[in-house]
C-alpha cells in the first residue's frame, strides 16, 4: 500500500494525463464510453442512475444524463453537506446548480434509491482488478459503507490506468470500469 504522499503523487500524475487530453479526443473516448456502457446489462436493467456530474475533464455523464432520461430511467446527481454526500433525483439538467467544489448538484428533494439502481461511480485512477483512486475524500466509500446499489461501475480513460498497490481496506472498488478500449471486471 501507498503511504499518502504516494497516493497523491500518483492522483495528479492521472489528473495531468487526463487533462493532456485535446478536446477532439475527449469527444471521441467518451462516445466509445457511453456506446460499451449502453450495451452492458446492468444499464439495460437499472430502473434508476447514480451518478456523477461530470467536471474537470473526467468522462462525460451528461450525454449518460439525457440518454438514460429518454430510455425511461430516473436518475439522481451527489449533493454534497459537510463531509456527507446524499443522492439526490432531478428531472432536467437545468435544476442544477454549483454546490460543493464548484461540482454542479441537484436540489434536496427525498430519497433516491429503489430495487435495481446503478451507481456510477467518478475516479481519478484505476488498475486491471477494478480497484480506483478517487479524489481523496472518501465520500463514495462513506456512502456505500452506509447504503446498498445493486452495480457500481466507473468510467474512465485508458490513461488513467495504474499498477501499483494503492487502494486501503475502506475503498470500496467498482464492479467494472469501462474505457475507450474496454470494460474491466473485478
Amino acid at each position: 500500500m501507498l503511504n499518502k504522499e504516494a497516493k497523491q503523487t500518483l492522483r495528479k500524475e492521472c489528473l495531468k494525463k487526463r487533462s493532456a487530453l485535446d478536446e477532439t479526443t475527449h469527444s471521441k473516448y467518451d462516445a466509445r464510453c457511453h456506446e460499451l456502457l449502453f450495451q452492458t446489462e446492468e444499464y439495460q436493467k437499472a430502473t434508476s442512475l447514480l451518478l456523477y456530474i461530470s467536471y474537470n475533464h473526467e468522462v462525460d455523464t451528461f450525454q449518460i444524463i439525457k440518454q438514460a432520461m429518454k430510455d425511461g430511467k430516473r436518475v439522481a446527481a451527489p449533493k454534497v453537506i459537510g463531509q456527507k454526500m446524499e443522492f439526490y433525483y432531478f428531472n432536467d439538467i437545468k435544476e442544477l446548480s454549483k454546490g460543493a467544489y464548484g461540482i454542479l448538484e441537484p436540489q434536496e428533494n427525498g430519497s433516491c434509491i429503489e430495487e435495481y439502481s446503478l451507481m456510477i461511480m467518478p475516479l481519478v485512477g484505476f488498475d486491471e482488478a477494478c480497484h480506483r483512486i478517487g479524489y481523496g475524500g472518501g465520500f463514495y466509500d462513506r456512502y456505500l459503507h452506509t447504503h446498498t446499489v445493486s452495480t457500481k461501475l466507473a468510467l474512465a480513460y485508458e490513461c488513467q490506468k495504474v499498477s501499483g498497490n494503492f487502494f486501503e481496506e475502506h475503498d470500496i472498488a467498482p464492479d467494472k470500469i469501462i474505457t475507450e478500449e474496454r470494460i474491466y471486471k473485478k
